[in-house]
């Protein structure tokens, strides 16, 4: 099994910074795709023991992934940081087109077994 590849995005906007697991990367016609999920929040300093283990809330994103596009830094959501020097600016911004366009990108590399969620 591979080895968590952890990475920091950093919103200028509001100063601050999350820590997300980088689950994949796609090329395609000079664009990066990133596939990322939460990182554990037991990273996080977050004693497991005084976790509530009915508790639905770690759950609910224990599946979940977030996709992502590399963009020119004026139109960035969030900064990528990695390795405390490595930049990359990214946008969610995407038309439903190149979106389905990514999403098959990652579904055809069979790594994954992905589905898709409508407006949750």
């Amino acid at each position: 099994m591979d080895e968590e590849k952890i990475i920091t995005l950093y919103d200028e906007v509001s100063d601050t910074k999350s820590d997300f697991v980088l689950e994949d990367m796609q090329e395609s016609d000079g664009v990066t795709y990133l596939l990322i999920s939460p990182a554990d929040s037991e990273d996080e300093g977050t004693d497991p023991e005084l976790e509530d283990p009915d508790d639905e809330e770690d759950e609910e994103y224990s599946d979940t992934a977030f996709l992502f596009r590399s963009c020119d830094r004026k139109i960035s959501e969030f900064t990528v940081i990695e390795n405390d020097t490595d930049k990359l600016y990214i946008t969610s911004a995407m038309s439903d087109e190149e979106y389905q366009k990514a999403v098959q990108l990652f579904m055809d590399s069979d790594r994954y077994d992905l589905e898709e969620t409508e407006g949750e």
